[in-house]
C-alpha cells in the first residue's frame, strides 16, 4: 500500500493528512487497519444508500426467489447479501475474491447465465485493499443495472 493509495481519497490532502499516512504505512499491521476502515465506512455508505448486510449467512439464490437452491458464485469469498433497508428484500450480493483468473470469469459469466444474474467487478473493494475484487451480484435487468452506480463507495 502506498501514501498515494491513502490521500488520493482526499480532495485536499494537508500536511496532517500525509504525517497520518507515513505513520499508518509504518505500522506492520497497516492493511488490516485500513481494511477495518474502510469497510465500517462501507458499511455506513450502504446504509445511507438504504442498503442492511444480512448479519447471518443467506445465500444467492434469495436473490431469485430460489433460497438454498443456488450454489455459491465461482471463486466466491467473503460472500454477502445485501437487503433493501425499507422492505428487507434481498438487493445484491457482494462477493470479494483475492483473484480471479480467466476460467474463473468464463465460469461467472455462465453463472450469471444459467441462474439470470448479472456481475458487476469493480477494483475497489474494502475487504483487504489492494487484495480483493469485488463483484456485485444483481438480478439481471434489460439496459443499465441501477444498482451499478450505488455499490460505487
Amino acid at each position: 500500500m502506498s501514501k498515494y493509495l491513502i490521500t488520493n481519497f482526499l480532495s485536499d490532502a494537508s500536511d496532517e493528512d500525509e504525517q497520518l499516512a507515513d505513520a499508518l504505512l509504518s505500522n506492520p499491521h497497516c492493511i488490516e487497519i485500513v481494511g477495518a476502515v474502510l469497510r465500517e465506512t462501507r458499511e455506513a455508505n450502504y446504509e445511507k444508500q438504504g442498503f442492511v448486510f444480512s448479519d447471518d449467512y443467506e445465500c444467492i439464490g434469495e436473490l431469485v426467489g430460489k433460497p438454498g437452491e443456488i450454489p455459491k458464485p465461482p471463486g466466491d469469498d467473503h460472500g454477502t447479501l445485501f437487503r433493501r433497508k425499507s422492505d428487507g428484500k434481498p438487493c445484491f450480493y457482494l462477493s470479494m475474491p483475492y483473484g480471479l483468473c480467466r476460467g474463473d470469469i468464463k465460469l461467472i459469466h455462465e453463472y450469471c447465465e444459467r441462474y439470470g444474474l448479472e456481475a458487476y467487478f469493480d477494483a475497489h473493494d474494502t475487504w483487504f485493499p489492494g487484495r480483493t475484487i469485488g463483484i456485485m451480484y444483481s438480478v439481471a435487468v434489460d439496459g443499465p443495472n441501477p444498482l451499478t452506480p450505488r455499490y460505487k463507495v
